[in-house]
């Protein structure tokens, strides 16, 4: 008889326990529905501005200087020492 009682209370704590965290999960995901509610209420972001013409063609001719400079650095250090004897 005491088995069997120990048996119920231990079913109904499970019970107690399962139908707390079934809330918790409820509530959990209620907050993260209001979250999302009032995130899709903000406007949307803005596009980046483009760049302006010139900064894009400053920024193609220093990349384009830039590796000129470093093929012509090691191959000018080579042509120097070849001619120097």
């Amino acid at each position: 008889m005491i088995g069997l009682l120990t048996q119920l209370v231990a079913n109904l704590v499970c019970w107690i326990e399962t139908g707390a965290v079934v809330v918790i999960n409820f509530l959990i995901a209620g907050i993260a529905a209001a979250i999302v509610a009032l995130l899709a209420l903000l406007p949307n972001m803005p596009a980046l501005p483009s760049a302006p013409t010139e900064l894009t063609t400053v920024a193609g001719w220093l990349a384009w200087w830039s590796r000129c400079t470093t093929c012509t650095s090691a191959s000018s250090s080579s042509w120097a020492r070849s001619w120097s004897g």
